[in-house]
């Protein structure tokens, strides 16, 4: 299966990902606190409800950081290491 990843460009982008959106890929995703690129996540049980929830499911694969939420639904964004990652990235 191919995947075409999502570009976030050079401007500030918001990310909407909701429970069953299955397999997505974020490519140029700044990261980073006061970086204007962010993730929000659906209301469901299954999404984080925090950024600990978020590091919880995140793993970093290579130069990649992968949030698998379970039930064949992950969220990868290319070439962000897990580090860079920060609450203000995230919308709750």
């Amino acid at each position: 299966m191919s995947i075409s990843p999502l570009d976030a460009d050079t401007s500030n982008d918001v990310f909407l990902y909701r429970d069953g959106d299955g397999i997505a890929q974020i490519l140029d995703f700044a990261a980073g606190p006061g970086i204007g690129d962010r993730i929000a996540f659906g209301d469901a049980p299954s999404l984080p409800g925090s950024f600990g929830d978020v590091l919880a499911v995140a793993d970093q694969s290579g130069t990649d950081t992968v949030l698998d939420f379970g039930g064949g639904d992950s969220l990868t964004l290319l070439g962000v290491n897990i580090d860079s990652l920060n609450a203000d990235d995230f919308i709750f």
